[in-house]
C-alpha cells in the first residue's frame, strides 16, 4: 500500500468504505464510495472521488473493477 492510500485511512478511520479496503473488499468499497456520490457528492472536499482515484492507483489501470468503476466517477466529475 502507498503512503497516500496509508494517509487516507489514518484520516478516515471510521469511514464506511475504509473497512472494506482494509479487508481488500474492493468491490464493496467502491460501490460504497459511489453510494457517498450520489447522496453528498461534495463530502469532505470530493472524498469519495478522491478515494476512488486512489483505489484505481493500487488496482491498476487493467483492473476490471478499475474499469467497471471509473464510468461511475467520471459521471460526477464532469
Amino acid at each position: 500500500m502507498d503512503a497516500d492510500m496509508v494517509g487516507m485511512m489514518i484520516d478516515s478511520v471510521n469511514s464506511p468504505y475504509i473497512h472494506a479496503v482494509i479487508a481488500q473488499q474492493f468491490e464493496a468499497a467502491l460501490e460504497k464510495l459511489t453510494r457517498l456520490m450520489e447522496t453528498n457528492p461534495h463530502y469532505r472536499d470530493n472524498y469519495p472521488q478522491t478515494a476512488m482515484l486512489r483505489i484505481f492507483k493500487l488496482l491498476g489501470p487493467g483492473h476490471v473493477l478499475t474499469n467497471q468503476f471509473r464510468p461511475q466517477l467520471q459521471g460526477y466529475t464532469h
